[in-house]
């Protein structure tokens, strides 16, 4: 058996959404198991290296001034290209 161990950032759903709200400056709250539809009740894992393109800017974007769904790896990647966040992977637990 082959494995690899990781380090991983452990974020609850809840702290995340105030985090994001807190940081992105969205006009509507952000919730992220409204924004993810395949987040079920566990976890969901998520490889940030803050490589973002023009599609992620403008999903960012339209966000802020909508209630349009963005995915927490676009926000994570966002940040992370900013330097406000190292790169990683982050596990956002849903209970």
């Amino acid at each position: 058996m082959k494995f690899t161990k990781k380090n991983a950032y452990f974020i609850y759903h809840e702290d995340f959404n105030k985090f994001v709200d807190m940081k992105m400056g969205f006009e509507h709250p952000y919730g992220v198991i409204a924004e993810v539809e395949d987040l079920g009740p566990s976890a969901k894992v998520l490889e940030i290296d803050g490589q973002v393109n023009e599609w992620d800017i403008r999903a960012l974007g339209e966000r802020r001034a909508d209630l349009v769904p963005v995915h927490p790896r676009i926000i994570l990647d966002f940040l992370c290209y900013l330097k406000k966040l190292p790169k990683g992977t982050y596990i956002i637990e849903i209970y």
